[in-house]
């Protein structure tokens, strides 16, 4: 048998399918303002880059320390610490 909702007396129980899905919809709001959030953590391949970016620029580092100009920067000729 199917709900007819224009029937007479069906006000009742549409009032109350409507009572009933409005605080189902509370409480999933609830929820989902009290579950704990997760924090934003960026992919692998992100996280690899820069690594491998942080590296290179410690290599670039402790070779500018290494190597120090002979001459003028224009001159291009350097000279080894070693």
């Amino acid at each position: 048998m199917l709900f007819d909702p224009q029937a007479p007396g069906t006000e009742f129980v549409l009032a109350a399918v409507k009572a009933r899905q409005n605080r189902w919809l509370q409480e999933a709001e609830v929820s989902r303002l009290t579950r704990p959030l997760r924090v934003a953590r960026p992919g692998l391949l992100p996280r690899v880059l820069a690594a491998i970016g942080h590296l290179l620029i410690a290599a670039g580092k402790r070779l500018q320390k290494r190597y120090t100009p002979a001459m003028s920067q224009s001159a291009g000729i350097y000279q080894s610490r070693c």
